[in-house]
């Protein structure tokens, strides 16, 4: 048997490939599109949520020179 590693990657690599060439891909249409199984495409899709998610986590409101003058 392989390295299970190697064939997540090969997987990821998959999806991120059919995503760059249609963005708007369904999950059923990325699996007619991988050949990867329903459970596969979904794992997958949910680490790229994640990770998209972590990269663009909401800002935390801070004080502004503007605040400042306001509470003057």
């Amino acid at each position: 048997m392989g390295n299970p590693a190697r064939y997540r990657e090969h997987n990821r690599q998959l999806v991120l490939t059919a995503l760059r060439d249609v963005p708007l891909l369904t999950r059923p249409m990325l699996m007619a599109s991988t050949g990867l199984s329903r459970s596969t495409v979904g794992e997958l899709v949910a680490e790229l949520e994640e990770r998209a998610a972590a990269q663009h986590a909401p800002s935390v409101e801070g004080v502004t020179l503007a605040s400042l003058h306001a509470a003057k």
